[in-house]
């Protein structure tokens, strides 16, 4: 076949593309050995530190020039590669070119270094103290993800060696198949097309809200790692909040359109109904909300460094198992979110691997020295009907009190039963009074208690309508109880 002269190939796309992969893998290492050696220089000069940005302006640059010419192929439906085959039909319709783009594993993981790219561009314009480390941490990240589409094989003894999928790769290098033999094979073929179950508006804003979202969460990894591997744990609390505060916020944004999706057009019979995949998406967002929490302390009184420190770095991680757990094909099974198995699935467990072993294997090495204050802080709870009341001693007649940490964490289990209870009679209030017909539905989030050491517990219920009836039914998203526990 390789003597057969094709017509109307564009091989010039896939030429460029794989050009820029290459190129975005090398700036990446490049960009991270700098940033490394920045970390390690004492002179004021910061010569290693305009070379890793360097680096990472050209990394950045290549993958828009990658994404651009896969953008480009499907447009014009070049079906002579596999990736615009598999996705693109001539009967899809225009607005969903970029639903087909992150439908597949490639393009969910550019998608992915899309958004590392724009944050890490604000982030060097913004100038922060933990530059060095934090983007060290977002470059050996991106040359990881750059991995995936390297579509590099090995020969080892009788076997090979796949490293990544390549989006650029021509569909006849994957598929030996009769049609070939001739040379105008591509006015004989459609593409495959987009599952019309993704054919909606959700699959074209969900994907990616939700990878912003798991972009952001590096960057609570990375001020934490610089902080860690520095031994200053007091500069970088200021500079790392609002990312943290944005990453959860559209992280849980991304999370909640997903429920909405489903309950529109997937026809799950309930949001998670207990997909694995799901709850690994759910988990990361809990632990960071809870690191947010401890963050917030840390600021203002010191303590909960520790917890803040554990949340932040087990947040990240858990996005990346959840990647494992989505793109290994482990799940293939027992997950409608699954892709199937590509091959990758020792890439991603090193994935996991290193950024498990870099944040984890930091903060128990650094445990010792992290500030912890003896003395608890006294606080204040004081929370009626689900509404915040913040009492100040000095303007208001309530009677304060105070609780330790240790006391309250010893008795939690009254505090969320009490808080159970009230929920459940709030639900079957709205149960007996709305009546049919009432076309709404109905989130009722019970805010997080105000306290400096203690228990965070949150609730949903869902009152709905379906053909004319009321149904009433406990959250598709369970009931939610987690508890920052005191380091």
């Amino acid at each position: 076949m390789s003597q057969i002269q094709y017509l109307g190939e564009n091989l010039w796309v896939g030429q460029i593309g794989h050009f820029a992969i290459i190129l975005a893998f090398v700036t990446a290492l490049l960009s991270a050995f700098s940033f490394f050696k920045a970390i390690l220089d004492k002179e004021p000069s910061g010569e290693w530190k305009k070379i890793g940005r360097w680096s990472f302006y050209i990394h950045g640059i290549s993958v828009f020039v990658l994404i651009g010419l896969i953008f480009y192929a499907m447009y014009f439906q070049m079906y002579e590669y596999k990736y615009v085959f598999d996705h693109v039909s001539p009967d899809l319709p225009m607005r969903y070119i970029l639903s087909a783009f992150w439908e597949g594993q490639e393009g969910s993981f550019m998608l992915w270094m899309f958004w590392h790219i724009i944050l890490g561009f604000i982030f060097i314009r913004s100038n922060y103290q933990m530059e060095s480390p934090v983007m060290f941490i977002v470059v050996i990240c991106q040359a990881i993800l750059a991995t995936m589409l390297l579509g590099f094989v090995i020969p080892w003894g009788e076997e090979s060696f796949k490293i990544g999928s390549n989006p650029t790769v021509l569909l006849r290098q994957m598929m030996d198949a009769p049609i070939f033999n001739n040379a105008n094979y591509l006015s004989l073929i459609k593409g495959g097309g987009l599952n019309p179950l993704l054919q909606n508006y959700w699959m074209t804003i969900h994907p990616p809200t939700l990878f912003l979202g798991f972009a952001m969460t590096i960057f609570p990894f990375g001020f934490a790692f610089g902080g860690l591997l520095k031994n200053d744990h007091v500069s970088w609390l200021n500079d790392a909040y609002k990312w943290s505060l944005f990453g959860a916020g559209i992280l849980g944004i991304g999370i909640l359109m997903g429920s909405f999706w489903a309950f529109e057009a997937l026809s799950f019979g309930g949001y998670w109904n207990w997909d694995p995949v799901e709850n690994a998406s759910l988990v990361p967002w809990i632990t960071l909300v809870a690191g947010l929490h401890t963050h917030m302390i840390a600021r203002h009184t010191g303590h909960g460094l520790r917890s803040t420190y554990f949340y932040y770095i087990i947040s990240f991680v858990l996005i990346l198992y959840s990647t494992f757990l989505t793109r290994s094909g482990v799940l293939g099974d027992s997950s409608v979110h699954s892709f199937t198995q590509m091959g990758l699935e020792w890439q991603l467990v090193g994935l996991v691997s290193l950024f498990f072993i870099l944040g984890l294997g930091l903060w128990i090495f650094r445990y010792k020295s992290i500030p912890n204050p003896k003395k608890e802080e006294n606080f204040l709870i004081f929370e009626v009907c689900g509404y915040q009341l913040g009492v100040h001693p000095k303007k208001n007649s309530v009677k304060t009190f105070n609780l330790g940490c240790r006391i309250y964490n010893t008795y939690d289990f009254i505090f969320t039963g009490c808080s159970f209870i009230f929920v459940a009679i709030l639900y079957f209030y709205f149960c007996r009074h709305i009546r049919n017909g009432l076309q709404s539905r109905l989130f009722d989030w019970c805010r997080p208690t105000k306290i400096k050491n203690g228990s965070i517990c949150y609730f949903s219920f869902w009152i709905r309508n379906d053909d004319g009836r009321t149904h009433y039914q406990w959250p598709a998203r369970p009931l939610c109880f987690f508890k920052p526990i005191c380091f």
